[in-house]
């Protein structure tokens, strides 16, 4: 089975496809990449052992690099609003 193929999930309503959208956008992730992440946390906090990939090094470093990505592209934001118009 192909991991990446495309679908769709029926009953999404518009106002929560934006939302979804708007977080991903400030993580500075994909949509993909953020609801996965969501999905992955939330499982995490129930208990579901299908998503414990803690000790899995490539998930943790595809995190770490993430954080730093989103931790960098919030700075520039911060120092381009910061800049004088004009």
């Amino acid at each position: 089975m192909n991991k990446a193929a495309p679908w769709s999930i029926k009953g999404v309503g518009f106002d929560t496809r934006e939302a979804a959208r708007e977080a991903a956008q400030r993580e500075g992730m994909s949509v993909g990449e953020w609801l996965n992440e969501v999905i992955a946390e939330r499982a995490d906090q129930d208990g579901d052992p299908a998503y414990h990939d803690d000790d899995d090094i490539d998930a943790v470093s595809a995190r770490l690099s993430r954080m730093r990505d989103n931790g960098r592209a919030r700075r520039r934001g911060e120092e381009a609003r910061a800049r004088p118009r004009g």
